[in-house]
């Protein structure tokens, strides 16, 4: 009966390890905010900051989202990458196409 109760114990402590691996990964948030002559955005984990973009990265030049959609679109993409386990960056494709829409 101990080596079940034993056994039980494990299997508990177990899945409670692998539920909070899972679940510390799916943290993350967002917030778009106006900047100078647009917007950027901020990448929360755990309701603190983990990245801040004032401009549009892969630009050469240093110039925020032109409006808060753009912004939105973006900060839901890294978001995305990083709840998928990927690097939190955005190529020049991606950029281009959320500045078309």
């Amino acid at each position: 009966m101990r080596f079940l109760q034993r056994w039980g114990i494990v299997v508990l402590l177990l899945s409670t390890f692998v539920v909070y691996i899972f679940e510390s990964d799916k943290k993350y948030n967002y917030e778009v905010y106006e900047v100078k002559a647009g917007y950027g955005y901020r990448i929360l984990k755990d309701r603190k900051i983990y990245i801040q973009q004032d401009f549009i990265p892969t630009l050469d030049s240093f110039r925020p989202f032109k409006n808060e959609d753009q912004a939105t679109e973006a900060a839901q993409l890294i978001v995305r990458k990083l709840e998928g386990g990927k690097i939190p960056a955005l190529s020049a494709d991606e950029v281009s196409n959320i500045l078309e829409e």
